[in-house]
């Protein structure tokens, strides 16, 4: 948390610097925010993970060292669990990654919506278009929300296939 924390100073600094006729000419400020809180909560999550690189290769050997102690040779059919759960890994990681790309792409519809609209509140309360209004945001939002429990449950079967596989060897 204190890394995403700093990230988010630090690149909000950056951009208070940065004259408003640079950004508005490759993207919006809602497109700019979507980035930077989207790129900082990946590189905090991916701080988090970074011992799972050491971390993980060494739990298998290990499982399967204790393994043909326990079972001899056998623990051969534990190594080709591990291997054929790998291919799988990398579908589920794939349609996450899909989803995530989609949903980056409603997500920053859906804060253009919500910028369009608080800049023209006043001709929208004028003319009393808030409930058509509030009914495009709910429907790009219904549809983000889609796309995040999709990769949600993507993500759980990750998690399932990686904190099963030692038990199951």
């Amino acid at each position: 948390m204190c890394v995403r924390g700093a990230l988010v100073d630090t690149v909000y600094g950056k951009l208070l610097r940065v004259h408003s006729s640079a950004l508005s000419e490759s993207m919006t400020s809602g497109q700019v925010v979507n980035l930077v809180g989207t790129d900082c909560q990946k590189v905090s999550e991916n701080c988090q993970y970074l011992h799972q690189l050491w971390a993980l290769p060494l739990q298998i050997a290990v499982a399967l060292f204790l393994l043909y102690q326990q079972v001899g040779f056998a623990f051969i059919g534990g190594l080709v669990f591990t291997i054929l759960l790998v291919p799988l890994n990398q579908l589920l990681a794939s349609k996450i990654s899909k989803q995530v790309e989609e949903n980056l792409k409603q997500r920053d519809s859906r804060v253009k919506l919500m910028g369009e609209a608080l800049s023209a509140i006043r001709v929208i309360k004028f003319h009393a278009w808030e409930k058509w209004f509030s009914e495009r945001v709910g429907a790009v939002r219904t549809k983000e929300m889609r796309t995040v429990k999709v990769i949600k449950y993507l993500d759980a079967w990750c998690v399932y296939f990686w904190a099963t596989t030692p038990l199951i060897m």
